[in-house]
């Protein structure tokens, strides 16, 4: 249970990320591990306005 409880202050999602340099995302649309709304999200918690997300239509999780 205690791991559990640590992975929530570890969560993205959940609240906004002060980050404030320039991030550039990379995802695989056909990424079955990690949907790439995840990363739409993600930019979307970023304090940055300098946040560039790359999706890549045939791409898999490793984005072979």
């Amino acid at each position: 249970m205690k791991l559990v409880e640590d992975d929530r202050v570890h969560l993205l999602l959940t609240r906004a990320m002060d980050i404030n340099c320039p991030v550039h995302l990379i995802q695989g649309m056909l990424d079955d591990a990690v949907p790439w709304r995840h990363a739409l999200a993600i930019t979307e918690n970023l304090a940055s306005d300098r946040v560039t997300l790359t999706l890549v239509k045939d791409g898999d999780h490793r984005l072979s």
